[in-house]
């Protein structure tokens, strides 16, 4: 728990994980903000052969009408084994073209920049993917849910929105990754908890 704008320190221990997917959520709640709960999903994938790697399967840009705009977000894109060559492209599903990811291509390990731009937009949610390819993945694409939230009154942040973490086998443990809480307006309490949906705590 805490007061926003705070950093929340995020850590997975898989040693000794057999290979698969494992998923859970952390749940940043408060009482004084329009989109109150925010979650933030998580996943954990075991594997014995190399993947593409994507940091966040959703981005989260919430907008005070009238105040700042969203700042860009970067998601690290890389393999847990050779370098991967890689594409990336971005569309929306409503609201007109307000998502853009650069650079479209490169190779891993690279980090591409999303950003949206609101201008225009009503108020409510807006929608859009971003694209990650890579001819050379098992697990090719993968993607980028974004959401957009335009609203008039007080929004709660969590940035990133999801965590990916990769572990291959007899390696060491994942380091920790940084969520950072934060409002469109004056400081709002939070409260975090976290739950898992498979393997355990």
């Amino acid at each position: 728990s805490g007061t926003t704008p705070a950093t929340l320190i995020v850590s997975v221990a898989p040693v000794g994980m057999p290979p698969g997917t494992y998923t859970g959520t952390i749940t940043i709640s408060s009482t004084g903000a329009f989109n109150s709960p925010q979650s933030v999903s998580v996943t954990l994938t075991v594997t014995a052969a190399p993947m593409l790697t994507v940091s966040q399967s959703t981005l989260s840009f919430p907008y005070q009408t009238g105040g700042s705009l969203p700042g860009a977000q970067s998601v690290p894109v890389g393999s847990s084994g050779a370098a991967l060559t890689f594409s990336a492209t971005a569309a929306t599903d409503s609201g007109g073209t307000w998502l853009s990811v650069g650079p479209t291509s490169g190779t891993t390990p690279a980090t591409v920049t999303v950003s949206v731009n609101p201008a225009g937009l009503a108020a409510g949610t807006h929608t859009g993917t971003v694209t990650i390819s890579s001819a050379g993945a098992s697990n090719s694409p993968q993607t980028i849910s974004v959401t957009l939230a335009v609203s008039a009154t007080p929004l709660l942040s969590a940035t990133p929105s999801t965590l990916s973490f990769a572990y291959q086998t007899g390696d060491a443990a994942p380091g920790a990754q940084v969520v950072s809480v934060t409002s469109s307006g004056p400081a709002l309490s939070f409260n975090a908890a976290v739950t898992t949906d498979s393997g355990g705590n």
